[in-house]
């Protein structure tokens, strides 16, 4: 906010979502935009007021037990992986990268049976992205609970 008047346009919010680190992709921060921003002066850009993005998530329910679906659902899906004799860390190696396409967790989650469309529509906004929309696996298995070793990883050149 370098004008000092609480309101950033989107240039803005994204470089402070992406200095904060927050886990959402630029699509996610340019939706998110498009919904709460608002025009002031004439001439001037839609921009995102502080208080009107504060009450906005003041209002955003408490999402503890989809949390928790989540978390379970991929270290159980973890658990079969495992049962079959690759779990789902070495999946995740195979693809060769440290950040993977949404598509690409969708896929891996469903090679011991599909997810159905509702589910991923649920599992996806739960899921933390970098802001180029790709998933860093290794934090997403360790947030679910997912043990994830650290001898594993390939030593670099």
């Amino acid at each position: 906010d370098k004008a000092m008047d609480r309101a950033v346009p989107l240039e803005g919010m994204i470089a402070g979502c992406q200095h904060h680190s927050l886990p959402l992709s630029k699509e996610e921060i340019e939706s998110l935009f498009a919904r709460t921003a608002r025009g002031s002066a004439v001439g001037r850009p839609a921009r995102v007021f502080f208080e009107d993005l504060d009450a906005a998530v003041a209002r955003i329910p408490e999402p503890a037990s989809e949390i928790a679906w989540a978390k379970s659902l991929i270290a159980a899906v973890d658990k079969m992986t495992r049962a079959a004799g690759t779990p789902l860390e070495a999946k995740f190696r195979q693809l060769g990268r440290e950040a993977v396409s949404p598509s690409d967790v969708q896929s891996v989650l469903s090679g011991h049976g599909r997810l159905s469309d509702q589910q991923w529509a649920s599992l996806l906004p739960l899921i933390d992205k970098n802001s180029d929309g790709t998933v860093p696996w290794e934090r997403l298995l360790q947030w679910a609970g997912v043990e994830v070793s650290s001898s594993a990883r390939p030593a670099l050149p």
